[in-house]
């Protein structure tokens, strides 16, 4: 019997009041080399396990994502994130907002990363480009679906 598992990553960027955003981008995204190295480690390693990935950050960057890429090209802002699963289901949330005036301008690329500033990236999504006015907080949920 063969069995394949599968990790799809998928990317909602709300731009705007969390209510009614003005802007919804939805992207797909490429797990780079050494998040599927800080994935296995966190499975599998019995000591110097890698940190959380719980910090997401936005930035200018807009090069094609490569696996070998171990940061964003141009890193504007990283906030913290909140992280949702429940018990036995194949889908895992997490989710960041940037407030208003953090991040602004013309974004292009996201990734999530295990720590505050430097770290390990564990994937990369180009966003489009997307608009962020000084003004508009934007809510960034990425959802991990095991297939």
């Amino acid at each position: 019997m063969s069995s394949k598992l599968q990790l799809k990553a998928t990317w909602t960027f709300a731009i705007g009041p969390v209510d009614a955003p003005h802007t919804v981008i939805r992207k797909e995204n490429l797990i780079v080399n050494n998040g599927i190295d800080a994935l296995f480690d966190s499975l599998f390693k019995t000591a110097s396990r890698p940190a959380v990935f719980n910090y997401m950050g936005v930035g200018t960057g807009n090069t094609v994502p490569e696996s070998t890429q171990a940061a964003l090209v141009t890193e504007a802002a990283r906030v913290t994130t909140s992280y949702t699963h429940s018990g036995a289901s194949r889908l895992g949330t997490i989710q960041g907002l940037f407030p208003a005036g953090v991040a602004t301008g013309e974004l292009k690329e996201a990734g999530l990363f295990n720590g505050s500033s430097g770290s390990t990236m564990f994937n990369r999504v180009l966003i489009g480009p997307a608009t962020k006015g000084v003004d508009d907080p934007m809510t960034v949920t990425v959802e991990i679906e095991v297939l």
